[in-house]
């Protein structure tokens, strides 16, 4: 699992990096964070978001992803149903105009680069017989949860309080969490 994380960084710092600053080991620490505003139905919101990268030259947002090569129709399917749908949902959210996948092989060596526009990535898969996703369906999706959320969560909740979600494929469910302690949140970090 490491490995493919490491693809991945990889990648980004390839991607974003004079040839000259690229790093024998990626740093997963190095990113960019954006703050957003946005309106969904009759709410307005304001999020951050980590970017991959921004072209000062067409001032946009791209994100760069990495994939395995599609080989047969089983891996386009779930590209199109699975990866796409993250793709689109995270980048569209962001503001991202762009994403940039890096397809790699087994050994993870970059064999083709395929950059999708963000707005068109719902019409990529929208005349398929079964019908994989539908991008107006993950946004009415969102303003549900959203409004659910502002109607559950209390206006004064504590600076210690963590709300944290669990979706298992039929329900989401919202419990308030302690916090946890240092050990437990060094196990996610990278200390280099």
């Amino acid at each position: 699992f490491k490995r493919f994380m490491y693809y991945g960084y990889k990648f980004e710092e390839v991607c974003t990096r004079q040839r000259e600053e690229v790093e024998k080991q990626p740093d997963p620490n190095c990113c960019f964070n954006a703050t957003f505003k946005s309106k969904l139905g009759n709410m307005r919101i304001l999020y951050g978001g980590e970017v991959d990268c921004y072209d000062p030259e067409n001032r946009e947002y791209i994100e760069l992803k990495v994939q395995r090569l599609l080989e047969n129709d089983r891996h386009i399917y779930n590209f199109e149903r699975f990866k796409l749908l993250k793709h689109y949902c995270q980048s569209f959210l962001a503001l991202t105009t762009s994403v940039v996948v890096g397809f790699r092989d087994d050994h993870g060596m970059l064999r083709k680069i395929q950059k999708f526009q963000t707005l068109k990535i719902p019409g990529m898969i929208k005349g398929r017989k079964d019908k994989l996703w539908c991008a107006k369906t993950c946004l009415a999706f969102l303003e549900e949860v959203l409004a659910w959320l502002l109607e559950n969560v209390p206006e004064q909740a504590d600076d210690d309080d963590i709300l944290e979600y669990h979706f298992n494929g039929s329900e989401i469910t919202l419990k308030k969490s302690k916090p946890m302690s240092y050990e437990k949140i060094s196990e996610y970090l990278y200390w280099p």
